[in-house]
């Protein structure tokens, strides 16, 4: 009987099983063949056994568990350890990314790039306003902002970007999103919809044309 069969017919028991305790070594063999096979209920329950020090140990390369889910494209694993067990300001040591930094560079419908976009702010990670507008989330941009209007929010380097990209307006990424509340929060401390963007060479109302909800919030500015 082949492995896969063998694991249907087991999932399909699984009702039936009695519940029992792991050992860490068990957890982590069960974690992997759960991913694999797309098992996120499986998965979770494998890291109930699984300690944090083990999930956020880093590799000689600077990968930990998340990072090296996210490098593999496994969804599966991502989603389960991003219950709020990983330390998201591990970098891997070639790149000096974190496992963010990393789903932020997949398509914008990408569900590992959604997965993150969608969970709160690890208190330990490093906040990236670029995320943030993302999620339209105005009340976390309105707390790292500077108070009152501010020039710096019309200089192209308003938030962390990763090495090599060029940086933008924290306003153009907001219209980018369609970030309706991070727009307006963002007008009301002073950005201007008519300062050029360097990564996007054009400015956010030029971003905007497609938008109408965010063109209202420009009106006649």
């Amino acid at each position: 009987m082949s492995g896969v069969v063998w694991y249907i017919i087991c999932r399909k028991r699984k009702t039936n099983r009695r519940r029992f305790d792991m050992t860490e070594e068990q957890a982590l063999t069960k974690f992997v063949r759960c991913t694999r096979f797309n098992d996120l209920d499986g998965a979770r329950e494998a890291l109930q056994f699984i300690s944090p020090e083990t999930v956020n140990r880093q590799d000689a390369d600077g990968r930990d568990m998340l990072i090296r889910a996210v490098a593999a494209h496994n969804t599966c694993a991502v989603e389960a350890l991003l219950d709020g067990r990983c330390d998201l300001t591990h970098k891997e040591k070639h790149s000096g990314k974190t496992a963010v930094d990393l789903a932020m560079e997949y398509p914008e419908k990408s569900r590992i790039r959604q997965l993150f976009l969608l969970k709160k702010y690890h208190p330990a990670a490093p906040f990236n306003l670029g995320i943030a507008c993302e999620r339209n989330d105005a009340e976390v941009v309105a707390a790292h902002l500077p108070p009152g209007c501010h020039p710096s929010l019309n200089e192209n380097f308003v938030y962390p970007m990763p090495p090599g990209f060029l940086q933008e307006l924290l306003l153009a990424r907001a219209v980018r999103a369609n970030a309706a509340a991070v727009v307006k929060l963002l007008l009301e401390r002073g950005a201007d919809p008519d300062a050029f963007c360097r990564k996007n060479e054009k400015t956010p109302r030029e971003l905007a044309a497609d938008k109408p909800e965010i063109r209202k919030l420009f009106g006649g500015r």
